[in-house]
């Protein structure tokens, strides 16, 4: 009888048994990218739309509707901190084929994509979805089980 060299069962249960701890760290690392596009104030390396409030010369400069100069230092997209939190705790689903992330807030589609308001015209401050360094760091942990599963 022959035998099998390439042992096909015993890498596949290698598979099975790393697989989820796997996409664990994808979604992980993921969401760790996501949250820092906040800190960033960038996505992909191209930095966000400068907001009105700290540009001089506009209305929004010139005439604020909260006083102080905290105004002109806050971060982009952090008021209380609503949509950064919401991101922290975007993992909604974890399994072997398959990472869901979902933010539950009405504006956050707006801000990640651009659109129009009520107000105006919002422009796009993507923080969340592909980009090519998500697709690096993907590459990257893949190979590693990959070869955890191989060796």
């Amino acid at each position: 009888m022959a035998q099998n060299p390439f042992k096909f069962g015993v890498i596949v249960k290698r598979y099975e048994s790393v697989a989820l701890d796997m996409m664990r760290e994808i979604a992980m690392a993921h969401k760790n990218h996501f949250l820092q596009a906040f800190k960033d104030q960038a996505w992909d390396g191209k930095k966000w739309q400068e907001v009105n409030r700290r540009i001089p010369g506009t209305k929004e400069y010139m005439y604020p509707k909260k006083k102080g100069l905290k105004r002109r230092t806050r971060p982009i997209l952090i008021g209380k901190g609503s949509l950064r939190r919401q991101v922290n705790s975007s993992i909604k689903l974890v399994n072997r084929s398959r990472v869901l992330f979902m933010v539950d807030l009405d504006y956050a589609g707006v801000h990640n994509d651009g659109g129009r308001t009520r107000g105006g015209v919002i422009p796009k401050r993507q923080y969340m979805g592909e980009s090519s360094q998500t697709k690096k760091f993907t590459k990257d942990i893949i190979k590693k089980y990959v070869n955890k599963t191989f060796r």
